[in-house]
C-alpha cells in the first residue's frame, strides 16, 4: 500500500510513463544513438535533438523522443572521447564509457525477428506503428536500421544517419527500418530467420549504440544450421499457451486473494489486465534459439482517503491510498541449429506487490 498527495486518477500512470520515457527512452524509433531524428538532422556528432539523445546514450525503439541533457550546444564537444558523454554544463571533452568487450566485429550472427508474429506473439509496439525488424544474439538484442537505397525505401528514411566503428570514428549513412512487408530487396520477407549481418559495412560497432545492416546472409535452412527458425518460435508459443492454461485456475486464485488483502471498499473500480511479453535470443557459442515469454496479470486501484492541507495560492491535493500487484509466469525453450527442443523451464506462478 502507498499514501501519497495525487492529482485523480490516471495522473499516477501518467506521471510514471512520462518518468519511464525520460529515463530509458531517451530517443525513439525514430532517433539514433548520436543524437539524430526521424529526418536526420543534427549539429554535430551527438547534438541532443528531439527524438535523439547525447551519444553514449542509445536510444529505444519504443522510447519517447526526448532531448538529450546539454542540447545541441554540448553535445558534439561530449561526444569526443569516443563516444564519451555529456559533462553537467553539456560542454567539456566527456567520458569514455566505451566497454571493448562490447565492440561487434565485421559480422554478427543472431535471430532477426519482426516485433510482433501471430506464431510466436509480440516483443515491443514501434513508434512507427508499423511492426519492424530487430536482432538477438548472445544476450543482446538490437533495433535493425538498414541502408537506405532511396528515400521511399523501407518504413521511416533517415538522412545521413550516424554510428561509431570500435575505433571511435564516426560513419553516416542513408537509413531506415525494415519489416517483412518492405525488405524485399534483402531476400527479407519472414517474420523470422537466423542470419548473419555486415555491420556498418564491415567495419564493425561501438557495441554500445545501434549499427547499420549493410548486408544480411539468411543461414536457416543451410546444412550448417537446418533449422526453420519461425517453426521453432511457433512450437514454443503453443508449448507455452498450453502451460499458462495449465496455471491460470491458480493465477486467478492468487489474485483474488490479493485483491481480497487489501480490503477494497465497495464499488471500487479496478484496473490492469493481462499482458505476455516475447523475447528470442540466439546463442552463438552452441548454436541455439531460444524463446522467452514473461506473463503479467496485474491490478492497480486507490482510493481518497484524505487531502492536503493546502497554502496560500496552493488548492488542497487529494491523498490517494494506492494498491498495486501482479501474478508473474515466465517460461524459456530452447532449440538447437536443427530445430529440436533441447531445453525447457519454467518458474511460477508468483505473487508480486
Amino acid at each position: 500500500m502507498i499514501r501519497s498527495a495525487l492529482h485523480p486518477r490516471g495522473a499516477r500512470w501518467l506521471a510514471l510513463a512520462l518518468s519511464s520515457a525520460l529515463l530509458a527512452g531517451c530517443g525513439g524509433a525514430a532517433g539514433n544513438a548520436l543524437g539524430q531524428d526521424a529526418s536526420g538532422s543534427s549539429s554535430g556528432a551527438g547534438a541532443g535533438s528531439s527524438g535523439g539523445s547525447a551519444a553514449g546514450n542509445p536510444g529505444g525503439a519504443a522510447g519517447t523522443g526526448v532531448a538529450a541533457s546539454g542540447g545541441a550546444n554540448g553535445g558534439s564537444s561530449g561526444a569526443t572521447a569516443n563516444g564519451g558523454t555529456n559533462s553537467a554544463a553539456g560542454s567539456g571533452a566527456g567520458i569514455d564509457l566505451r566497454d571493448p568487450a562490447e565492440d561487434l566485429g565485421p559480422t554478427l550472427r543472431g535471430v532477426l525477428f519482426n516485433s510482433a508474429s501471430p506464431a510466436y506473439g509480440v516483443y515491443s509496439t514501434s513508434t512507427l506503428e508499423k511492426p519492424q525488424y530487430y536482432f538477438a544474439a548472445d544476450g543482446r538484442t538490437f533495433t535493425l536500421v538498414f541502408r537506405a537505397s532511396s528515400e521511399t525505401d523501407g518504413l521511416s528514411f533517415i538522412k545521413d544517419y550516424s554510428v561509431r566503428l570500435p575505433n571511435g570514428d564516426l560513419v553516416m549513412y542513408d537509413a531506415t527500418y525494415q519489416n517483412p512487408d518492405t525488405a524485399s530487396a534483402w531476400g527479407l520477407n519472414k517474420d523470422t530467420y537466423i542470419a548473419t549481418l555486415e555491420v556498418n559495412g564491415g567495419q564493425g560497432s561501438d557495441g554500445r549504440a545501434e549499427f547499420v545492416v549493410t548486408g544480411v546472409t539468411i543461414d536457416d535452412g543451410s546444412s550448417k544450421i537446418p533449422m526453420a527458425p519461425l517453426v521453432a518460435l511457433a512450437d514454443a508459443k503453443s508449448k507455452f499457451d498450453l502451460a499458462l492454461a495449465a496455471k491460470k485456475a491458480t493465477i486467478d486464485s492468487m489474485m483474488a486473494d490479493a485483491r481480497a488483502a487489501t480490503q477494497p471498499p465497495q464499488g471500487t473500480v479496478f484496473s490492469g489486465g493481462p499482458d505476455t511479453h516475447f523475447g528470442p535470443d540466439w546463442t552463438n557459442a552452441n548454436e541455439s534459439l531460444t524463446a522467452s515469454y514473461r506473463y503479467t496479470q496485474r491490478e492497480y486501484w486507490q482510493k481518497q482517503i484524505g487531502q492536503t492541507a493546502g497554502t496560500a495560492g496552493t488548492p488542497p491535493m487529494p491523498i490517494y491510498e494506492t494498491h498495486n500487484y501482479y501474478v508473474e509466469y515466465t517460461a524459456t525453450y530452447s532449440y538447437d541449429a536443427s530445430g529440436k527442443l533441447t531445453n525447457s523451464f519454467d518458474a511460477g506462478p508468483t505473487l508480486q506487490k
